[in-house]
């Protein structure tokens, strides 16, 4: 049965697959999973219209320029690893960096944790502001001036984690910081 609904689906798949490249943003992810008695990473193309999955042997970047290929230059929503850093440009996943904040908490000494505590307050004001706009109870101009003000606070926040004690802190904020455009 698997079979038969794989051969029936496998034009509908593959023309959704073939619109990829086109797409103007694209959220990205894999996770592991099985087939068979083997790893594999079960791979998420998102688009605004669309999914398209794929169970590909390895998570290495290879699976991007399988349905990518040369003729993307969209926004790749993502985390930070580094598999997604392709062309066109990136834009992280805030509930990823939520976490990485999360982590500096969880991990470092006093002022680690503070300045995690503090990138943690800025990302749920950030999300409080996008649920305002979500909800229609601000315009898309009133959530840009709103975010203006945490962005920065974000980049003031990051700069000074790049001068942590904690190597790991120190790592995670320049990488932020140096990409955070």
């Amino acid at each position: 049965m698997q079979n038969q609904v794989t051969a029936a689906l496998r034009p509908s798949y593959e023309a959704l697959a073939a619109q990829l490249p086109t797409q103007e943003q694209l959220s990205i992810d894999e996770t592991p999973t099985k087939e068979e008695n083997g790893k594999a990473r079960l791979w998420t193309f998102v688009a605004q219209a669309f999914a398209v999955f794929a169970v590909r042997a390895t998570r290495e970047a290879t699976a991007l320029g399988v349905f990518l290929g040369d003729a993307f230059h969209g926004i790749v929503a993502c985390d930070r690893a580094k598999m997604y850093w392709y062309r066109g440009e990136l834009q992280w996943c805030w509930a990823h960096l939520k976490r990485d904040f999360q982590a500096i908490i969880d991990g470092g000494d006093g002022r680690a944790k503070h300045l995690g505590q503090r990138l943690r307050r800025a990302t749920c004001e950030l999300f409080e502001h996008w649920a305002d706009y979500r909800a229609g109870r601000i315009s898309r101009a009133a959530l840009l001036r709103r975010m203006g003000p945490v962005r920065r606070k974000v980049e003031r926040l990051l700069r000074r984690g790049t001068q942590s004690g904690s190597q790991s802190v120190r790592g995670t904020c320049r990488e932020l910081y140096e990409h955070r455009q």
